[in-house]
């Protein structure tokens, strides 16, 4: 039986994977929706990028706990759950306040979204098949490449036609991605983190030199790609 539903994941998670990697129709539309739409300034869509970016970092460290507390596969349906919830509030948002709380949601989403990974990983070395991660791995990213390259194609049409629809099936993904994420299951004894006892042995970790200079270049410099691709998004729109 456990061995069926090993079997029926390794199907279904290439396809949960590929659609909940961003949301869909909103990463093709967005800054033209926010400005046709929600009548915001090119500053304003640009802030709610920054905004969304710095309360994510601030808040890794409770969020890394959440999952501990969570394990992995409360985690996965907690992301599936946080980015519908994030694509409502992008599409029907009335303010900016509104808007930026969808923004945060949706980036936190994917602190949690990472532990799919985890599941992956856990869930073929129970099967003897650790190989096989590169290629469900690439089975994802092609299923992710193609949906992404026809919305491309179909999102202004759609736009032009209503400008919702695009953003009604966004939010439609999103549901089939939450309905998927009660299959990811980690079915392995590393689902959850055992809580440390008070006799366990905490190990303090140093970092090297190479180490802290390449956090603090990711700090810094991540941010700044991220809103140039927002600006570079937007002149083109």
């Amino acid at each position: 039986m456990k061995q069926k539903t090993l079997t029926k994941f390794n199907k279904i998670y290439p396809w949960y994977a590929g659609l909940s990697s961003d949301l869909l129709f909103w990463i093709a539309i967005d800054t033209l929706f926010l400005t046709a739409v929600k009548k915001l300034n090119p500053s304003q869509i640009v802030s709610l990028t920054s905004i969304s970016l710095i309360v994510c970092i601030i808040l890794q460290v409770p969020i890394l706990r959440i999952i501990q507390k969570l394990g992995n596969t409360k985690s996965v349906r907690l992301s599936s759950f946080l980015l519908l919830l994030a694509s409502i509030l992008l599409t029907f948002g009335p303010n900016y306040i509104t808007l930026a709380l969808g923004e945060i949601i949706y980036e936190i989403s994917f602190t949690f979204q990472n532990m799919s990974n985890a599941i992956l990983k856990n869930n073929l070395e129970l099967q003897n098949k650790s190989n096989d991660h590169i290629k469900l791995k690439i089975n994802f990213n092609t299923i992710y490449a193609t949906i992404t390259m026809i919305i491309s194609f179909i999102a202004s049409i759609m736009f032009n036609i209503n400008n919702y629809f695009p953003m009604i099936c966004c939010i439609l993904f999103c549901f089939i991605c939450f309905i998927l994420s009660f299959y990811i299951v980690d079915f392995s004894s590393f689902d959850k983190i055992k809580k440390e006892t008070s006799t366990t042995y905490k190990r303090k970790i140093k970092y090297s030199k190479i180490i802290i200079f390449l956090l603090i270049s990711y700090g810094l410099f991540y941010p700044i790609v991220n809103s140039g691709q927002s600006n570079g998004k937007l002149f083109i729109q």
